[in-house]
């Protein structure tokens, strides 16, 4: 069986992390107001179904694509299913392993239609049903996924917190409420109040500011919101601090793909020397024009004085990091020894 962190069914421990409690309907029925169920197999056995999630405890059974290492936003949908399940005071069975792989996860009516017939033969004492959720899909319509080749994950070595927490604080406003709806355990009324402030105020994305808070709370907990909530300060809203509570290797995590350079401290090294050394330009020609120009940036702060000098605390964080940047996307972390 693949041997997946544990941390990628994490939430599945009751969300008791979350500090924003919300109860969720006996009736997971109801959870059709919030668009999660696209369909039921057998198609007439809605009133079954309700039956028995109203008589006393059930198993709800989802299975995972085991051929990646990690589970992706696709899947959390998912485990969101669970956890709705399980608050309901229903037992959640989350599989993860090779035979799934094998005999295909029930992620198609097909398998559904399969995997109902063998039970039904093997368990004749007991019926079995099939639910089927919605798939999560861009403005465009395209998939999330990691067949897609967009895939957001919930490995935070593979997508970082402020990663995942960008990934829905930029979703545009027609996508908010659905994917609070989904994503999120917050009461139908007060998403609805929630959606009428934001029509009033949309420029302050509070439906966006909300999903992202809560998802990046569940799948990574209190510190890798505060993580993400500090990268996001330090990067949009020009707290430097932020960047100077985070340590190297939450550095490198947050801006992933950026070069790494090791240098040694310098008496009166200039911003010049630096972005030489830092290899930031190919040319020294280039340097002066392009920083002269407004386009390098220490600590996310506009350099344009070559001959300023190397000040810790201000070009160096209390972190030991400087973070440089070229333009809007081009980024280098120095590492001082």
């Amino acid at each position: 069986m693949l041997q997946l962190r544990w941390s990628l069914l994490r939430p599945l421990q009751g969300v008791c992390r979350n500090p924003r409690r919300y109860f969720a309907h006996k009736n997971l029925l109801e959870l059709t107001d919030r668009g999660f169920f696209q369909g039921i197999f057998p198609d007439t056995a809605a009133p079954k179904i309700k039956q028995l999630f109203t008589s006393g405890q059930q198993s709800i059974y989802a299975g995972f694509d085991p051929t990646a290492d990690s589970l992706h936003v696709g899947n959390l949908l998912v485990i969101m299913g669970l956890l709705h399940c399980q608050r309901a005071g229903h037992r959640p069975i989350a599989l993860v392993g090779g035979a799934t792989g094998l005999i295909a996860a029930p992620d198609q009516t097909g398998n559904l239609m399969t995997g109902h017939e063998l039970i039904s033969r093997v368990e004749r004492k007991r019926e079995v049903f099939g639910m089927t959720l919605p798939i999560v899909t861009n403005e465009e319509g395209d998939k999330f996924g990691k067949s897609a080749g967009n895939a957001v994950w919930l490995d935070e070595n593979k997508t970082s917190p402020f990663a995942l927490y960008q990934f829905f604080l930029r979703m545009p406003d027609s996508e908010a409420e659905k994917l609070l709806k989904l994503f999120t355990f917050i009461p139908l009324p007060e998403i609805e109040q929630l959606m009428q402030e934001h029509e009033k105020e949309p420029e302050k994305r509070k439906a966006q500011t909300l999903l992202a808070e809560d998802v990046t709370l569940l799948v990574h907990g209190e510190n890798g919101l505060k993580q993400a909530e500090r990268v996001t300060n330090a990067l949009y809203k020009g707290k430097v601090d932020g960047l100077a509570e985070l340590n190297y290797a939450e550095i490198k995590q947050t801006f992933q793909g950026a070069a790494v350079v090791d240098l040694l401290t310098e008496p009166g090294m200039s911003i010049l020397q630096l972005a030489m050394k830092a290899k930031c330009f190919p040319t020294e020609t280039d340097a002066v024009r392009i920083i002269n120009a407004g386009g390098f940036y220490v600590n996310q702060k506009r350099v344009q004085n070559i001959a300023e000098v190397i000040t810790a605390g201000i070009h160096i964080l209390r972190n030991g990091v400087s973070l440089l940047r070229v333009g809007k996307r081009n980024f280098y972390i120095v590492r001082w020894q």
